[in-house]
């Protein structure tokens, strides 16, 4: 094969032209083989060209995946197959497996006899760096990145930056313009941010920025640069589209810290840029106030701990009375956090940041099923018992939330109709849609469904209008001063007696004096949550309280 240097420059230029892939050359008749170099390099292969090839490789093949490789080579060199199409795991020099896809042909005679078999391996390990539509890194790269500076120790900033409202972009001018119009913001940052660090694609339009060079002025201007380009100056197909960019930072200087981590706490300060400061770059530190501020390693121990099977977790319930006769109806399953270094953390401390991270999903789960497990042997002596669980948008969005939810109830044995799920206004956030379909399929298996924190925000009224709303439980904040503020009076007036027309239980929180608990019981309520009655206790203190053993 060497001898023949019209086959080797072809080669050379097909393997030097073929973008993340390998490309391999087979000399039928002879078993000899030419293989790219990057190939040899990244698995450790003997050399560029190879005496049955074939049976080298497969010794890099996964175990696993040996014998139906083999069988597509045999049908190969037996002249029984023209193509070879798979794929396999191949083991790299390092030892670890990557996930490769390898595609061949047979090049026939003149005879029709098999002459060379020749093909591509596509390295997924590889592949997997890159972003398809903008060709930046991704975020499998920007993870990878992030634990290569914590392991050197080297202080750097990252910046998130996302944007709003893009899903009305691609309902008008489709997915193909919305793609193109990614495109053209990946550019610009490439322009503005590229000489200064490096710049990934990562979930769905966000983008992220990671520099040791620029300080946090120098980084703010960049940021109104692009905040302003995108906002006037980006045309896609001659048409100027209106871009609304959020950005978040975090500054990474504690090395013993997680990339999801990291990645989690960049992620809650853009979120409180798009949703509270309206675009405003928001540093991470900034997020939560100073009596709360968490820093990067304490996030970082209690995700650990959630995916530790939620190791220094706990729960307590604090109940909710009936108006009138003060007897209990229910809990509330809370949270808590409690290990070394820190003591016990509330949520209020952790949920924010987290509640957005991929493991969140798994905490939501195992408050479910401990909650629903603690508070099952209550039945027997309460039938009406009511437990309540609060819910994040960020587990409402996952798509296996529902099918979970019923298992739960299903592998615990509670009665879907004594527990209530709680729903926070911050899910105006989620698309719509998808929470009126998932209220609807909770309630259609007799779960209640209690709307939080209602009158907190301008949305509460059109949640209540548009989904099937079991319970309005009004926000403490409307509470404190109830007996002495007339306009707190008739907000809490107003929002009772909406919720009364439209047949919906009020539950008040935050009743913490007499003087509170009766001026309330003029509104049309339907029970009380608050300090008055009993602050949160764990659940075999709630059932000495109430005498349910």
């Amino acid at each position: 094969m060497k001898e023949n240097r019209f086959l080797m420059d072809l080669f050379d230029a097909i393997a030097t032209t073929a973008k993340d892939s390998y490309v391999f050359f087979c000399d039928i008749a002879t078993d000899e083989s030419r293989w790219s170099k990057a190939a040899v390099d990244y698995f450790g292969l003997p050399g560029e060209f190879m005496y049955k090839a074939g049976t080298i490789w497969e010794e890099h093949i996964h175990p696993e995946d040996r014998a139906k490789y083999r069988q597509s080579i045999d049908e190969i060199f037996a002249g029984k197959a023209l193509k070879h199409d798979m794929e396999y795991r191949a083991r790299a020099k390092d030892g670890s497996y990557v996930m490769c896809t390898c595609r061949g042909a047979v090049v026939k005679n003149d005879d029709g006899s098999p002459m060379f078999f020749a093909g591509t391996i596509r390295n997924h390990g590889v592949l997997d760096s890159f972003d398809p539509v903008t060709n930046l890194n991704n975020l499998y790269s920007f993870f990878s990145d992030i634990k290569a500076i914590c392991k050197e120790k080297k202080k750097s900033t990252v910046l998130v930056i996302g944007l709003s409202q893009f899903s009305g972009i691609n309902d008008i001018y489709g997915y193909t313009f919305g793609n193109d119009v990614l495109k053209e913001l990946a550019f610009q940052m490439l322009i503005t941010l590229g000489p200064f660090g490096k710049v990934y694609r990562l979930e769905g339009t966000k983008f992220g920025f990671v520099t040791d060079e620029l300080t946090d002025e120098q980084l703010e201007e960049k940021y109104k640069a692009l905040q302003e380009h995108a906002k006037s100056e980006t045309y896609v197909h001659g048409r100027r589209v209106n871009l609304v960019v959020n950005g978040g930072v975090v500054e990474i200087e504690d090395f013993n810290v997680s990339s999801h981590t990291i990645y989690a706490c960049v992620r809650s300060a853009f979120e409180t840029s798009r949703n509270q400061r309206h675009g405003e770059l928001v540093y991470f530190e900034n997020v939560i106030s100073d009596s709360n501020k968490m820093k990067l390693q304490k996030v970082n121990t209690i995700r650990e701990s959630i995916i530790n099977d939620c190791r220094g977790f706990y729960l307590c319930y604090q109940p909710f009375v009936n108006k009138d006769t003060e007897e209990l109806e229910g809990v509330e399953a809370l949270v808590r956090w409690k290990g070394e270094p820190y003591g016990s953390i509330e949520p209020n401390d952790f949920i924010p940041v987290l509640e957005n991270d991929n493991a969140f999903f798994e905490l939501g789960n195992w408050i479910l099923h401990t909650a629903l497990m603690e508070a099952r042997p209550i039945l027997e002596k309460k039938p009406d018992f009511i437990l309540n669980v609060n819910l994040s948008y960020g587990q409402i969005e996952r798509s296996k939330f529902r099918t979970k939810v019923i298992q739960i109830l299903n592998d615990t044995g509670f009665p879907p109709e004594n527990l209530c799920l709680e729903i926070t206004e911050r899910c105006r956030f989620l698309d719509m849609d998808l929470l009126a379909s998932t209220v609807k399929f909770l309630r259609s298996y007799g779960i209640r469904i209690a709307l939080d924190d209602f009158g907190t925000g301008f949305s509460s009224m059109n949640l209540l209008r548009e989904f099937p709303i079991d319970v309005a439980k009004i926000d403490r904040s409307f509470v404190t001063n109830i007996d002495e503020n007339p306009v707190d009076q008739v907000i809490v007036k107003t929002l009772t007696m909406g919720a009364a027309e439209m047949n919906i239980k009020v539950t008040v929180e935050g009743i913490e004096t007499r003087s509170m608990r009766d001026c309330m019981r003029q509104y049309k309520v339907h029970s009380f949550q608050g300090f008055y009655y009993s602050s949160p206790h764990p659940m075999d203190e709630i059932v000495e309280m109430y005498g349910l053993k």
